[in-house]
C-alpha cells in the first residue's frame, strides 16, 4: 500500500508540479522581456547620411560620455567585445570626428551628458543608462537582447 501511495506521489509531481514549474519558470522570463522591450523603445534615431563609411549600421552601438569611468567601459567591452555587432565609441571621438555635421553634433550632445547610449542596428537610440550599479546592469541586460544571434550553419545532407 505505501508504494502505491509513492507511486502516485512521484506520477503526480512528474505530470503536474514539473510542468507547472516550466511553465512558471518560462512565463517569468516572457515577461522579463517584454518588460526589458518596453523600456527598449526607440527614443530618437539618427540620421544614416552621416554615417556613409556604414560604421554604425547593423552593430550595436555604445556611446560613452566624457566623463565615462574606463574600467566600466573595459569590462562592458570584455563581456561583449568578442561579438562582431557590438562597438563602443567616446562620445569625445565623434564629436571631433564629426565636428561638421551640426545636426548630428546637436542630438550627440543632447545625449552625451549621460554615461551611456545604446543605439540598435538601425541607429534608434534605445536608452541612456548612468554609471550606478543599476544602470549598469540594466545596461548589459538591454545589450544583450538588442546583440542579433549569430546565425548557425544548417546541417545539409549529402
Amino acid at each position: 500500500m505505501t508504494r502505491s501511495i509513492i507511486a502516485i506521489i512521484v506520477l503526480a509531481a512528474l505530470t503536474i508540479v514539473v510542468p507547472l514549474g516550466s511553465w512558471y519558470y518560462l512565463k517569468m522570463g516572457h515577461d522579463y522581456r517584454k518588460e526589458a522591450l518596453k523600456q527598449l523603445l526607440p527614443k530618437d534615431s539618427i540620421d544614416y547620411t552621416f554615417d556613409s563609411l556604414g560604421i554604425f549600421k547593423g552593430k550595436v552601438t555604445v556611446f560613452t560620455g566624457a566623463d565615462t569611468d574606463t574600467s566600466i567601459q573595459r569590462k562592458i567591452n570584455d563581456q561583449f567585445g568578442n561579438s562582431p555587432f557590438f562597438q563602443m565609441y567616446s562620445c569625445n571621438k565623434l564629436q571631433s570626428e564629426f565636428a561638421s555635421d551640426n545636426v548630428f553634433r546637436k542630438k550627440l550632445d543632447a545625449y552625451c551628458l549621460k554615461d551611456f547610449v545604446l543605439v540598435d542596428t538601425s541607429l534608434r537610440i534605445r536608452n541612456t543608462y548612468q554609471s550606478d550599479l543599476e544602470s549598469l546592469k540594466t545596461l548589459v541586460a538591454h545589450i544583450a537582447i538588442l546583440l542579433p544571434q549569430k546565425k548557425e550553419l544548417d546541417i545539409k545532407m549529402k
